[in-house]
């Protein structure tokens, strides 16, 4: 079974505000006749983490009897239902939640985050409201979208 999730309104946002910055950056960049280096480094880590983010923004989870797969635009998440541990995310886990690497609403909530309830996790998000599950797998531990039953 499949199950899709969509963007909130502040993901999308953030995300349409990010790359209007990139292209606004990468087009004076473009047609300048000297362009000064800050911009080009700016305008290069910027074209550099949009499509790592893009890479890694989540499409949708797909759940069967055997395997639990996270499905990235590059690549998925695989997991055998016998490996790992899943259970429901409440808000009141949440609070307190440090990110200490990721894009923080560009593309989707992704990155490493610190939870005080939880411990160190890396998060596959589109919405940060909507059915959040956490996946423990050995010592990674996931936080992604998935209804769990």
């Amino acid at each position: 079974m499949e199950q899709h999730f969509k963007f909130d309104a502040l993901s999308v946002a953030f995300t349409l505000i990010f790359v209007a910055i990139n292209a606004w950056l990468c087009w004076r960049v473009a047609t300048s006749t000297s362009p000064y280096w800050l911009e080009i480094a700016i305008a290069v880590l910027l074209t550099i983490c949009t499509i790592v983010s893009i890479a890694y923004m989540p499409r949708y989870t797909y759940i069967d009897k055997e395997q639990i797969v996270v499905k990235k635009v590059l690549g998925e998440l695989r997991f055998n239902r016998s490996d790992v541990r899943v259970r429901p995310l409440e808000a009141a886990e949440l609070s307190g939640t440090v990110r200490t690497f990721g894009s923080g609403g560009v593309f989707g909530y992704l990155g490493w985050h610190r939870i005080p309830s939880i411990g160190r996790c890396f998060a596959l998000l589109k919405n940060r409201k909507q059915s959040l599950a956490l996946i423990e797998h050995g010592e990674k531990k996931y936080i992604v979208h998935m209804c769990v039953e």
